[in-house]
């Protein structure tokens, strides 16, 4: 979404363009009214019309980069103080993790010394965070290995969770084994964040798989309500509509073969065989059968006379 800057702002930013990095980080508190008073005194005037007038004048324009640039220096160095905190926060929480592992060592060591049982439990504590976190991980990636209808996205995502404590535990156990240097603790803060964002990630994808397949259930009852609710066609006008007596491609091609083959075999009239006509035929079809289908007496002339289009509606009827 665009920030919309008030219009002395914008006039400060064009003229000094470092400013803008200072109004995104708001490192300095009330950047913004800081810069709109700078220009209104350095110009005298709140409209921007007369301020771009005014700053015509290359003495008024230099005066104000200068006053602006006072404004640029005071967010650096409230940007330096904090940076500077930040590092001597690291520094001391630094030292403080040095000195409680030194102490941790230490104890261990006067256990040691004094026979103690309970020197065997850094030793038992390391076994059991070595052993969980191998173990996790393969357990992940063996569900990472299952096909996505027998994955479980809630047990993957609390696996995923205990992957990124146990790597932080085991990083503790080679800090207390091994030592560890400053860029090693960045490293594994650094992973324990990725592990920490990649498991925000995932709980942030199923919460929107789940509404997705939520807001379909919805559409597809809303759907069914209006299919039952919709009203039935009348009997009448049902029976008033047009039978459908359509004749698929390939039942249609088969009739055609069949009706051909039937022309090719009786292609020559055959004759009268008595009185009543028994037995006069022409393409397969009889002289009874065309007289019943034109629904008048056929002559045996009539019956050479008959067409092949004519055979086929007389087949395709019987």
């Amino acid at each position: 979404m665009p920030v919309i800057l008030p219009p002395l702002v914008s006039l400060a930013v064009s003229l000094v363009p470092g400013l803008a990095k200072r109004l995104a980080d708001r490192v300095l508190p009330g950047v913004e009214q800081k810069l709109t008073d700078t220009v209104q005194q350095v110009l005298g005037t709140d409209d921007v019309v007369v301020a771009e007038q005014k700053l015509q004048d290359p003495k008024v324009a230099a005066e104000l980069r200068v006053r602006l640039a006072e404004i640029e220096v005071e967010a650096d160095r409230v940007q330096a103080e904090a940076d500077a905190k930040r590092r001597a926060d690291e520094l001391e929480r630094f030292r403080a993790e040095i000195a409680d592992m030194q102490q941790a060592r230490s104890n261990m060591l006067d256990l040691v010394r004094a026979e103690s049982p309970l020197a065997w439990g850094p030793v038992a504590v390391s076994l059991v965070v070595v052993v969980g976190f191998f173990g996790t991980l393969l357990y992940l990636i063996q569900l990472m290995r299952l096909p996505e209808s027998q994955a479980n996205t809630a047990v993957i995502q609390i696996v995923n969770i205990a992957v990124g404590a146990l790597t932080a535990g085991f990083a503790t156990v080679v800090s207390f084994w091994l030592g560890s240097s400053d860029g090693s603790r960045q490293k594994d803060r650094s992973a324990v964040q990725a592990q920490s964002a990649m498991a925000q990630v995932q709980a942030q994808s199923a919460r929107v798989t789940r509404e997705i397949v939520s807001e379909q259930t919805r559409q597809t009852a809303a759907l069914l309500e209006r299919v039952v609710a919709a009203p039935v066609a009348p009997a009448a006008a049902t029976a008033e509509a047009p039978p459908i007596t359509g004749v698929r491609p390939k039942d249609a091609r088969q009739f055609g073969r069949c009706a051909d083959l039937v022309f090719g075999q009786e292609s020559a009239a055959v004759p009268l065989r008595g009185a009543d006509g028994d037995g006069a035929r022409h393409l397969g079809i009889p002289l009874k059968m065309l007289a019943a289908f034109r629904g008048v007496p056929v002559t045996p002339e009539g019956l050479q006379n008959l067409t092949r289009d004519e055979a086929r509606e007389i087949l395709r009827g019987n």
